[in-house]
Order: structure tokens, then sequence, then C-alpha cells
């Protein structure tokens, strides 16, 4: 093709979050995948669930979660219902409750296997398939990766079925036009002489570098053990124009409204 015979792409804009100083550094838009990872309990899902809410509260973006390490009931909702009152559940009132459950069923969709179903990838893409269709949202959520059941095929590496998982997912995302959010958990990490782990990258996540390689956006949260101060690091950002440059902010997460009150947006790394 010469250029003149290639047409012009759909415009795709994309959305910052409003978390201070993150917008400089991650944006999102329909099509493409993001990766966050972390050590465990650095707050992942925490933020995660953030950026979806911050989403659903300013532009009315719907999301569908698949979260398998937090139940729907009560847990998520509790979340939900905090963002939305900014104030613990056990201090709202009826009214405030009420409200926030119209807010949720009206933004959020879940999918939650039963009992006598595998939740492995074919299913996941499947059911999310059909609810994108019905529901019409502007992201769908993985979390985390390592939580689905995974079944290589005869004759392929784990790093090989990684690889062709991640690319299903990605077309997944550009034929649904649907921002594709997972959340995948990194190798078992040594702890430091003084107790700390490292800090880890998309490298370390588990099962395959392709996490690096083909993330659109990748994301690392970070706390230091005991310490209440959370790292939000943009480690890699394949398209700077349009999704924004690696960069990072700290910040303290407030239970009680469900937010990060950032300290530091750091800037670039």
């Amino acid at each position: 093709y010469s250029m003149s015979e290639l047409p012009e792409p759909a415009p795709n804009p994309a959305y910052g979050t409003g978390i201070v100083g993150l917008d400089d550094h991650m944006r999102l838009r329909r099509g493409d995948l993001t990766i966050v990872s972390g050590v465990p309990g650095a707050g992942k899902t925490t933020f995660v669930n953030e950026v979806f809410c911050r989403l659903a509260k300013a532009r009315r973006f719907r999301t569908i979660w698949a979260s398998f390490e937090q139940r729907v009931k009560p847990d998520h909702r509790r979340n939900l219902r905090t963002f939305h009152a900014e104030k613990l559940e056990v201090d709202m009132s009826a009214e405030e409750k009420a409200a926030a459950d119209a807010w949720i069923e009206e933004q959020f969709r879940f999918l939650v296997p039963d009992d006598d179903t595998e939740a492995s990838l074919d299913w996941l893409l499947e059911t999310r398939g059909g609810a994108v269709t019905r529901f019409d949202p502007f992201a769908c959520v993985v979390d985390p990766w390592n939580a689905l059941e995974h079944t290589r095929p005869p004759g392929m590496t784990t790093t090989e079925y990684t690889g062709v998982s991640i690319e299903r997912i990605k077309r997944f995302a550009r034929k649904r036009r649907v921002h594709m959010l997972v959340v995948a958990h990194p190798t078992k990490l040594q702890r430091k002489p003084n107790g700390e782990y490292p800090e880890p990258n998309l490298w370390d996540i588990a099962d395959s570098a392709h996490w690096a390689n083909k993330a659109d956006l990748g994301v690392m949260v970070w706390r230091k053990t005991g310490q209440s101060e959370t790292e939000i690091a943009v480690v890699k950002s394949k398209f700077y124009n349009e999704l924004g440059r690696p960069g990072s902010i700290k910040g303290i997460f407030d239970e009680t409204k469900a937010r990060l009150t950032v300290t530091d947006d750091g800037g670039m790394r």
C-alpha cells in the first residue's frame, strides 16, 4: 500500500483516571491491554478498583469484573459502596447504601463461575463475549490471571501457552473494542536479608516474559513491608503520545474513602 491507500483509523481517545499526577503516565483506551503486577499485599486490587470506580463516576464508563480473590458479596460490594459514599460501609445510612447499590447496578457486572465450572481462559472469553454484547462496557478486568485454570495443550511449553493466551486476550480487546486489564502476580521473590521483597518489574511476572513484551501499559504497585505509602509506577507505555510516559506517583490509601491520597507525583523514573 501507499500511504494514501490506507484508511484513517477510527478515533480512539485515551482517558486518564483523575488520580493526581497519574494521568501524565497512564491513560486508558479501548482495544488496549494493561498489565498490573506487584508483590502480595501491595494493593494491586485496591488500585484497580479505584481506577474503574473513578471512570464510572467521572465518565459513566462501565466495567465487567472477573475477580477471583475478592468475593462479589460482601467484599467487592463493600469497596464499591465505600468509593461511592466516601465513607465506610458501617457508617452509611440505608439511603446511602441504596444510592451506592443503584450506581453499582448501573455501572458494573461480575463474572462468577458456578461450582461445576472450570474458570479457564476459554470460559472467560466466551462468557465475557456475551456480557460485552449485552452490557457495552469500556473495560474488562481479570484479577488475578494466576487464579484461572490453565491447561496447556500437549507439547506446548508454559512460555508458549502464555504468549498464545495473551494474544487471544489482545484480539478480544481489539475486536470487542474494550480495554482489557489483567492483574498478574510475580514469581515467588526471595526476600532480602532485611526482610524486604526486592521491587519487582514486568519481567518478574510468573510464567513468561510475554507480559512485558506484549502489554500496551505495564503498571507495578509497590509498598514496603510495614509502611503505608504505596508507589504506583507505570514502567511501560507502548505509545507515549496517547497513553502517557513512564513515571510514578506515591500515595497513602484512605480506607474510609477507597481512594489514594497522593503524597508525591514523582514524575519521570
